[in-house]
């Protein structure tokens, strides 16, 4: 019996996932993703002790549209001074009563930022006949046809790699990393770049591998993401701007990114 301590309960299910997705007769996944809409549920809510508990159920697509718009939203937030005492939990909580309020607020159609969008990479031949699976940034797999329902919505950006329409290198003529080359690199990184750090891309940093001060370009090759802990100074972790001050370095591909630890 072989056995990866890294692949638990999580990520067997993700690969019976994959497997349907790439082996399964034509539309077995995607018949799969349109029956899971049906589970889809949120209960009334249960009072206790003066809180309000609800049981909240969502498919894949659901799932991955709340996730994007909390992540941004429930990042540590701390003052100058003070660090963030609230935990993982009570921060998701509070970014979901922001996202109600918003929406309420707008009227309309909720406001919506770069952070809040839903990534979809997808091969294009595969979008095309109907067959396949999309990945989002955190890896969860789409059908082809949720996401040929869900292309023309603000909140999903449709990702071709590789292609021409966004100029992913601005050398030297810019210091600040662009909003496409930023995309690029959530899409490259899938969040924190160092080793055993699993902060989601929304919570990162565009850091220069070789500092722009120092001659480096601002690309994707030159470009990592890093989380706060790891790039901007914070009084919460008590060791400020670690890559920085420890001089740690490393190399970039168009695939990843590799530490020199």
């Amino acid at each position: 019996m072989v056995w990866w301590p890294d692949h638990g309960p999580g990520e067997i299910r993700g690969l019976r996932e994959q497997l349907i997705a790439t082996h399964g007769h034509r539309g077995d996944f995607q018949r799969r993703a349109d029956q899971l809409k049906h589970g889809v549920s949120l209960s009334q809510p249960l009072d206790d002790d003066g809180m309000a508990e609800y049981r909240l159920r969502l498919d894949p697509e659901g799932k991955e549209v709340l996730e994007e718009m909390l992540g941004p939203l429930s990042a540590p937030n701390p003052t100058p001074g003070c660090p963030d005492l609230r935990s993982s939990d009570q921060r998701r909580g509070d970014a979901l009563v922001a996202i109600c309020r918003r929406a309420a607020a707008a009227g309309g159609e909720a406001p919506t930022t770069t952070k809040a969008a839903l990534w979809v990479t997808m091969d294009l031949d595969e979008l095309r006949n109907g067959c396949g699976a999309g990945s989002t940034l955190g890896g969860q797999l789409l059908g082809p046809e949720t996401i040929r329902r869900i292309a023309c919505d603000a909140m999903i950006i449709p990702v071709v790699l590789g292609g021409d329409s966004e100029v992913l290198d601005v050398g030297r003529a810019r210091r600040l990393f662009t909003p496409g080359l930023l995309r690029a690199l959530w899409l490259r990184d899938k969040g924190c770049t160092i080793p055993g750090c699993s902060a989601p891309p929304q919570w990162a940093d565009a850091h220069h591998l070789v500092h722009w001060i120092d001659c480096g370009v601002t690309s994707l090759l030159n470009g990592a993401l890093l989380c706060g802990r790891h790039h901007s100074p914070s009084l919460r972790w008590g060791d400020p701007q670690i890559v920085h001050q420890k001089g740690w370095t490393a190399t970039a591909t168009a695939g990843e990114v590799t530490w020199h630890l």
